[in-house]
């Protein structure tokens, strides 16, 4: 039997963490279930200048696998720092919320217009939550709207009926809004499963069972060495004798200086 399992809130390439935790996925799942047909859906939207080059390493891996654009339209704010369009990107993000919330409360309507991503939602068997860092929020209005919007893909799972699940996640710290939304949300999963004892307790703080949550690896470590000879000998490594540490690139941020990167590199 086929099983149709669609990955979502699959984050950029140049994050090597979090698209290795996106291979972890798909192999451990594949070794348990090799017929799996998998589906991805991005954090992106197509209009995203983001999502052009987002997935280059996952589509070279599995080119058998379809990746789908955010079932939300996303909008890259990085380069935005005048006061005049902080406001218009605002004003953007709270239309954007009421036409999400109308779209909710409407999708049994008129299945015949869903989006590619909610029509791949629709058809699965479950949907899992891509391990990672982004379950979090601080005071502002932003953060309050970007967990709703990270998360937008499991209420359309919850709303169509599908059962969905938290795979290898880190989460919080949540602000106390943002807590009673992820206790009602996480509640609903049909298993939790988070990174480290800080998380747990931070669900725990949510109001969820501790009995419901699991502490499991990081999925990334499912990833196998694929060692070119020609580094080991540059840098004298011998296989199994020596750890890597990837850094996360600034690849889309204008708040950082080149000074600034620089020493960062150096620290590390």
């Amino acid at each position: 039997m086929k099983h149709k399992i669609t990955i979502v809130n699959c984050w950029h390439d140049s994050n090597k963490g979090d698209s290795g935790i996106i291979f972890g996925m798909i192999k451990s799942i594949g070794n348990i279930f090799p017929d799996t047909q998998f589906s991805l859906i991005s954090m992106y939207s197509e209009k995203d200048r983001q999502y052009k080059s987002a997935y280059r390493h996952l589509n070279k891996a599995f080119p058998y696998i379809k990746i789908y654009e955010s079932p939300i339209p996303t909008k890259d704010c990085s380069k935005i720092h005048k006061f005049s369009e902080r406001i218009l990107v605002m004003i953007w993000f709270q239309g954007l919320f009421l036409y999400s919330l109308i779209y909710l409360m409407t999708i049994h309507l008129y299945d015949f217009a869903d989006k590619l991503a909610v029509s791949i939602i629709r058809q699965s068997d479950i949907v899992l939550s891509s391990g990672g860092h982004y379950i979090v929020s601080d005071n502002s209005f932003k953060s309050v709207f970007g967990l709703y919007f990270i998360t937008y893909p499991l209420l359309i799972a919850l709303v169509l009926k599908k059962p969905f699940g938290i795979y290898g996640h880190s989460i919080g710290p949540l602000n106390a809004i943002s807590r009673r939304y992820i206790r009602f949300l996480f509640s609903k999963a049909i298993f939790i499963g988070v990174r480290e004892e800080f998380s747990k307790e931070e669900l725990i703080q949510c109001g969820i069972s501790p009995k419901r949550i699991q502490i499991m690896p990081d999925i990334a470590f499912m990833l196998e060495p694929d060692l070119s000879l020609h580094i080991l000998n540059k840098y004298y490594l011998k296989p199994k004798d020596f750890i890597v540490i990837t850094v996360r690139q600034r690849y889309s941020r204008g708040d950082v200086t080149f000074d600034e990167y620089e020493r960062y590199l150096k620290e590390i």
